[in-house]
């Protein structure tokens, strides 16, 4: 049976990996609770129904594990990656970790460059979403992608979410008092360009590995709670036609598609197992289209993601 650890698993990646990990069950078997974060170390939680503790990490604690996983904030996990084995397998789940960290891995894209193992990083929600949705359509002739994507609170953890409710609270009680500790500014009703991510777009070309896509992407911040949704505009050269677009992302992206009229907000992303997109429609001129589409932050955009990525490692390791 392998030996699993997952690292901060009371951060809000750290409950999602875990209820993925025990649905999955399989190759991940059982798996121990480690906290490199202060704040988790001795936590009482819960693991595949019953009682557990999280247990300090101490150093050489991971060193037998055939693979971990690292959650929370990179201020609790960078430092103790820089203390782990060389052929240690590990997968950081953070939307911090960048192409410093380790190579980027979004399933069903580039799962072959996970074989191998090594540090391995489920990138920004961000990231996730964006590859997932124009990895198919690279096969039918993508040649440009310009994309706008809003991410929400919770990329900030519970403490994000905390303070956009009492923002929130705040400004509809007429009270002065509005934390800003997390955001250093209102969020609350608000949306501005989101600080601290500047590799998202090199992030994604290295995810999708076509050097003669030309690719730009920006973040944003919105007083959101869950869910990140994309904008993306797109030239495809011969034009496949509309059909053949939605076709792709039905099939490649497992997008599921709403009505016209009902397009998915955030709000729809939340609660869904899988991408929510509007039909395709053109951007005014042959070739060139706009997508809409939302996907559930922490899980599809993390846990799930993270699980596949160890899977394609675990599963290279049998083969």
């Amino acid at each position: 049976m392998n030996k699993i650890a997952v690292v901060n698993p009371a951060s809000l990646i750290g409950q999602e990996l875990r209820q993925e990990l025990e649905r999955r069950g399989g190759m991940f078997g059982d798996f121990e609770l480690f906290a490199s974060d202060e704040d988790e170390v001795g936590t009482l939680t819960e693991k595949r129904g019953a009682a557990a503790v999280v247990q300090r990490c101490e150093p050489g604690d991971l060193d037998d594990f055939q693979l971990v996983f690292l959650c929370g904030k990179a201020a609790s996990w960078r430092p103790l990656l820089e203390t782990l084995p060389a052929e240690l397998s590990v997968v950081v789940v953070s939307p911090e970790a960048g192409l410093s960290d380790g190579q980027p891995i979004v399933a069903g894209v580039n799962s072959r460059d996970a074989a191998g193992g090594g540090v391995l990083v489920s990138p920004h929600p961000a990231v996730v979403i964006l590859a997932r949705l124009l990895a198919p359509l690279t096969h039918l002739g993508l040649r440009i992608a310009t994309a706008t994507v809003l991410q929400p609170a919770s990329i900030f953890g519970q403490e994000g979410l905390d303070e956009l409710f009492e923002q929130t609270r705040a400004i509809l009680t007429f009270n002065q008092e509005r934390p800003q500790e997390i955001f250093g500014r209102q969020l609350a009703f608000n949306t501005y360009p989101a600080p601290g991510f500047s590799d998202l777009t090199e992030t994604l070309a290295a995810v999708l590995a076509k050097p003669e896509l030309r690719l730009s992407a920006q973040l944003l911040q919105g007083g959101i709670f869950h869910g990140v949704a994309a904008s993306v505009y797109v030239e495809v050269a011969p034009d496949p036609g509309a059909v053949a677009l939605n076709r792709a992302l039905e099939a490649g992206a497992q997008a599921a598609f709403t009505e016209p009229g009902d397009e998915p907000g955030p709000v729809e992303a939340a609660v869904a197992e899988e991408i929510l997109a509007a039909e395709v429609r053109s951007a005014g001129r042959p070739g060139a289209y706009w997508l809409w589409a939302v996907m559930d932050n922490l899980t599809l955009g993390a846990a799930r993601n993270a699980a596949e990525t160890a899977e394609a490692v675990l599963g290279a390791r049998v083969n």
